[in-house]
């Protein structure tokens, strides 16, 4: 397991582990999802001179090595799931080099005999399209890039696409799976990149058939809108524990970028802003708030913390931050410092390794005929101060790890009254103990806990911070 205390990563919210290698191809609108056995799989995008590419590769991060595969098909700016059966189902995205034109092809991979496939053709061409697999396990696709905004249904139970009904016609919209089995589908542009949609639709497959439920995604709230990139991460990663989805909204207001995270409840079907503590600082492309945010987060799930990636766009050198929300307080740890990579780092495609975040490809120079076969693997901040960043933040440190049936013990090196808790992946306190302003110690009873990942969570007077155990 990686490391995970966060010594010296305040400055820009991450270290850098590695060096890692990279890719064999150069690669930017391309997917990368991490799979079950703990290797990553990119696949498609555009490689240098914004030519397709239909190659795959994955990496082991035992070997620090990449397979390369040559697939059926080419996915630039295309959509990917994980569907029920553990197969991965990759569609669409242009049709040939420069961006230009639409496809309607989908490829199959299969981690079991670890092959690439064809898969059946979708009823429309598509670009810059948004996936998202349902509580039945079908898949709802909807969305475009200048052709028309069309909606199609991928049937797990014969393998073929079915059509459904027309939504808002919308580019690179979000769709958040309900738990009764319908979806809502928010944000995106027009299929020409124009404005930013604020309306809430529904989609219920019963009937195959959209309809619009809100003018505005938060009650109360008006502008907010956010934008999905399905080639750079899978919907199922950003839900909570607790069923929640968390993704990352913009409004324009006076020419200037807010930001924020919203929440939304699948059962409930209801979305809500995290009260963040401090604010996500405004981008207004001057050097009075030059940091963009990538719409993708990155939900640590078993941390309950949300990831959010800044790039200083007003400086040529481009420098690279992280920002971490502890999602339940809303608890904003704002990095102040930056790295700069050589790339625009924010532009790769990205997933966890651990307790690490592997970064490929992407852009050199902001364009798209100069691209990037690099790989970084960043360690983010595993703690949230509500003081300022220079705080010094105790980190729980467990050993040994993994536990034995004997338990272990849990490090500490902070003073001042604090709680301990041991939650296990469902959220469940599991052990609640107060540790005493000199406590140095904590020992971890194991009686009557199952094997299996827990978090510890250590709460103090202006901190919360957690760390990783395994009990074997």
């Amino acid at each position: 397991m990686l490391g995970i205390a966060d010594v010296g990563v305040r400055a820009q919210g991450f270290s850098e582990l590695g060096p890692v290698a990279p890719m064999q191809v150069a690669r930017y609108g391309h997917m990368a999802t991490p799979l079950d056995d703990g290797k990553v799989l990119v696949a498609g995008g555009h490689t240098q001179g914004f030519a397709l590419t239909a190659t795959a590769e994955i990496y082991d991060p035992a070997l620090d090595t990449w397979t390369l595969y040559n697939v059926p098909n080419p996915h630039d700016g295309g959509a990917m799931v994980r569907l029920s059966d553990g197969r991965y189902l990759f569609m669409g995205g242009a049709s040939s080099g420069s961006g230009v034109g639409q496809s309607s092809v989908t490829t199959l991979y299969d981690p079991v005999s670890d092959s690439f496939t064809n898969g059946p053709p979708m009823l429309y061409s598509r670009f810059f399209q948004t996936a998202a697999v349902l509580a039945s396990g079908d898949v709802l696709v909807v969305g475009n890039w200048y052709a028309p905004g069309t909606a199609e249904l991928y049937d797990h139970s014969s393998g073929t696409f079915v059509p459904v009904g027309m939504p808002i016609e919308r580019s690179s919209p979000l769709i958040l799976p309900c738990a009764d089995g319908t979806a809502y589908i928010v944000g995106g542009s027009s299929i020409y990149g124009s404005g930013n949609f604020t309306e809430v639709e529904a989609f219920d497959p019963a009937t195959g058939q959209f309809a619009l439920v809100a003018s505005e995604m938060v009650p109360g709230e008006q502008g907010w809108s956010t934008y999905w990139s399905s080639y750079m991460n899978r919907i199922d990663l950003m839900q909570r524990t607790n069923g929640h989805y968390v993704f990352l909204v913009y409004r324009v207001v006076a020419g200037e970028y807010e930001y924020g995270i919203a929440e939304f409840d699948p059962v409930a079907k209801q979305f809500s802003l995290l009260p963040l503590d401090p604010a996500l600082p405004i981008y207004t492309g001057t050097t009075a708030g030059p940091w963009a945010y990538a719409v993708t987060l990155m939900l640590d799930q078993a941390r309950d913390l949300v990831h959010v990636s800044a790039v200083d766009l007003v400086d040529p050198l481009h420098a690279e931050r992280m920002h971490t929300v502890d999602v339940p307080t809303g608890f904003v740890s704002l990095a102040t410092g930056g790295v700069v990579f050589g790339r625009y780092l924010y532009s790769g495609s990205r997933a966890w390794i651990g307790d690490a975040i592997l970064f490929t490809g992407g852009t050199v120079d902001g364009s798209n005929f100069n691209v990037s076969n690099e790989a970084n693997l960043l360690l983010p901040q595993h703690t949230v101060s509500i003081g300022s960043p220079e705080e010094p933040v105790e980190v729980p440190f467990a050993y040994p790890d993994p536990m034995g049936p004997d338990g272990g013990w849990v490090h500490l090196r902070g003073k001042g009254q604090r709680l301990l808790r041991l939650i296990d992946q469902t959220g469940r306190i599991c052990r609640e103990i107060g540790v005493g302003p000199s406590e140095e110690m904590v020992r971890i009873e194991r009686a009557g806990l199952p094997a299996g990942m827990y978090t510890i969570e250590l709460t103090g007077p202006q901190y919360r911070s957690t760390c990783r155990v395994v009990l074997e």
